[in-house]
């Protein structure tokens, strides 16, 4: 058996290929190791190159998968067919990240409209590999199903509540402006919210998001659970006032400035532009009842990792939240140029 590696914004990648057996213990073993990187905040075996594997593999990468959780890092196989996937289904080690690769989705996913839905409607979601259905209608999917229209506080709550994936709003931009990472999160069993930015401030879509969190994955169990509220509340308020509206957070330093402050706020919602950009948030679950959300603007992004390594100011007047999620959250990582916070629970 042969390994390869690839690091990438903190996700290690092994792709294995040849034969796995016992034989091969000593260079499985480098993934454990290089696992323990500091950099690593996830990894994932690609198996889609192996055409063959004994019990003794199995349990190499069971192990695996328990250290992960350990280590709170996200872990996920790929890519695994004929009998190797049939190995590990025997195993009861499929699916271990809810899916199997980016090529067999673990959901497909169906929009559901409250209208019949248009034929340019249908075309855009097919392009985007999604299913357009309306609610109510005999071949309509409710499992896994997102419901799409306008936002309201029921309408999302409905949506955010199992068998249902979630819940998009209708807005100018479309079913094309619902981003990847929302979609990719549903796929893989996970469930996901996207807003316009007026509603995600509107209607407090971080507490709406938070009380489908405690409904639908086993919370409770771990320190940081207790604080996924604060996560989401201060990841939220960021995409809505940093990314989307543009403001700094200079301002609240002082009471007059925190009038300004405001009143950036009230003219940032009156731009229809910025109004209207969308703010996602996604759950996606992973083994031994780990799980990762994202918060996702359209902002400018910026470099958390140079914010992370900047010393905790505790009599600072803000720029306090991220040292919270790095406490609460076992891991915390940014993506497409810190347009997307994720965090690791």
């Amino acid at each position: 058996m042969n390994l390869n590696f690839a690091l990438a914004s903190g996700l290690l990648t092994c792709r294995l290929t040849g034969s796995f057996r016992f034989s091969a213990c000593d260079d499985f073993a480098e993934v454990l190791a290089r696992m323990l990187a500091p950099s690593v905040r996830g990894a994932v075996l690609d198996l889609a190159g192996l055409t063959g594997m004994d019990t003794a593999a199995v349990w190499m990468m069971s192990v695996v998968r328990e250290e992960a959780a350990r280590m709170g890092l996200s872990f996920a196989v790929t890519g695994a067919r004929g009998l190797v996937r049939d190995m590990l289904a025997l195993a009861d080690m499929a699916p271990l990240d809810g899916g199997v690769g980016p090529s067999q989705p673990w959901h497909d996913i169906t929009v559901l409209t409250a209208s019949a839905p248009t034929p340019q409607f249908r075309a855009t979601c097919r392009a985007l590999n999604l299913t357009a259905e309306v609610r109510g209608h005999p071949t309509a999917v409710e499992s896994g199903a997102v419901l799409w229209g306008e936002a309201a506080a029921g309408t999302i709550v409905e949506g955010l509540e199992s068998p249902h994936a979630g819940f998009f709003e209708a807005s100018a931009d479309g079913i094309q402006g619902v981003g990847a990472t929302v979609i990719e999160a549903i796929r893989h069993g996970g469930f996901g919210l996207s807003l316009t930015t007026a509603s995600a401030f509107a209607l407090d879509a971080a507490t709406l998001f938070e009380a489908a969190v405690r409904r639908r994955v086993p919370v409770g169990r771990r320190e940081s659970d207790g604080l996924i509220a604060v996560c989401l509340a201060e990841t939220v308020a960021n995409a809505v006032i940093h990314g989307n509206l543009g403001i700094g957070s200079g301002l609240r330093a002082t009471r007059e400035g925190f009038t300004q402050f405001r009143e950036q706020i009230n003219r940032g919602l009156a731009d229809p532009d910025r109004a209207a950009r969308r703010v996602e948030l996604s759950l996606r679950p992973f083994a031994a009842g780990s799980f990762t959300i994202a918060v996702s603007d359209r902002g400018e992004g910026f470099d958390l990792d140079q914010r992370l390594a900047e010393p905790i100011n505790i009599d600072a007047k803000h720029g306090r939240g991220l040292a919270l999620i790095r406490k609460a959250a076992r891991a915390v990582w940014a993506e497409d140029g810190g347009r997307t916070i994720v965090m690791a629970f």
